[in-house]
């Protein structure tokens, strides 16, 4: 094991530093020419003077979406027949082969990550006339760190879900949106609306991006902050949750089924009836839209099985789909 590990972080070292070329370069130009004060006139035609807003979110923003590509990336192998044969005949575990790929995974995301953050951070210290609370940014990045883990564990379980990469990527944007489409079912059939503040938290990036926003006012030297124990408790659970999924579903799976079909529960079984039946829950009964939303539930079905022809099992489950999100229209509106 600790040789096939040397191995895979060995491979995975000049991608490491040509992403931390690519990320930290835009980020570098950003901090070092950016202005530190705004000025504006208000609705009284009185000068204000305000700190900009430092660039905080957008190396957050470059963590996240490499949490994003680089499952991508890193379980390509589960999705080619070849490759998948020779990792698992190798004389490990997939338990362990599957720790080793999620450790890779995570240095290839936390390097750049860290790279990039940290030269910014400094060359924005060393620039003159700096107004920033610069102190803040440790939490700061410790607490990306913690949304990196939870963030990629759930792309990690979701990706590795399907037999083909495109599957994967469906899977992992479809995920990304399950959240808000979910809140949008609970608000409107409940009949009221979240704080702001509170939606994001269930949103699939919200919690991260919501504590990229608070830090960002503290360091700013701003005080409009809003911290609910969701904002961790979410990624927290979710990220552990789907953890424990991808390495107890791996007694399950089998190297014949790359490139086949992606049956999981948690891939297209469960996402096309549940965003059929909440997209029309969500619309106010109209059958236009409830009929383009089942026309996307077909689509979804042949990109599931590939074919035109399928089994009258699918059939009826889109049927079902429909008429459940159907009635519960007529209900909540």
């Amino acid at each position: 094991m600790r040789k096939f590990l040397k191995l895979e972080f060995k491979k995975s070292i000049m991608l490491a530093v040509i992403l931390s070329v690519v990320c930290s370069i835009p980020h570098l130009l950003d901090v070092a020419s950016m202005r530190f004060w705004v000025q504006y006139y208000d609705a009284y035609e009185i000068l204000q003077r305000q700190i900009t807003t430092p660039p905080l979110s957008s190396v957050g923003t470059m963590m996240i979406a490499l949490c994003v590509v680089i499952p991508i990336y890193v379980y390509a192998f589960k999705m080619n027949k070849r490759s998948v044969d020779m990792y698992y005949s190798l004389p490990v575990k997939k338990e362990k082969l599957y720790f080793i790929k999620t450790m890779v995974g995570l240095f290839l995301i936390f390097v750049p990550f860290t790279v990039s953050y940290w030269s910014g951070f400094f060359v924005l210290l060393c620039r003159s006339g700096n107004p920033y609370a610069m102190g803040y940014y440790v939490p700061a990045y410790f607490g990306l760190l913690l949304f990196g883990v939870c963030i990629y564990g759930v792309n990690a379980f979701v990706y590795t879900r399907a037999n083909s990469v495109v599957d994967g990527v469906i899977f992992l944007f479809a995920y990304m949106l399950l959240g808000d489409l979910l809140v949008d079912v609970v608000e409107a059939t409940g009949g009221f609306y979240f704080d702001w503040w509170i939606e994001s938290c269930f949103y699939s990036f919200g919690p991260a991006s919501l504590f990229m926003d608070n830090m960002t006012e503290y360091i700013r030297h701003a005080n409009s902050t809003h911290w609910p124990a969701l904002m961790f408790i979410v990624p927290i659970v979710t990220g552990a949750i789907a953890y424990f999924l991808l390495f107890f579903n791996l007694r399950f799976d089998k190297a014949e089924n790359a490139e086949q079909i992606s049956n999981s529960w948690f891939g297209y079984k469960i996402l096309i009836p549940t965003y059929v039946v909440a997209c029309i829950a969500v619309i106010e009964t109209d059958l236009l839209l409830t009929t383009m939303v089942g026309i996307a539930g077909f689509i979804g079905l042949l990109i599931y099985q590939r074919k035109f022809r399928f089994s009258w099992k699918y059939w009826v489950m889109l049927v079902v789909a429909l008429i459940v999100g159907t009635v519960w229209s007529i209900i909540i509106w």
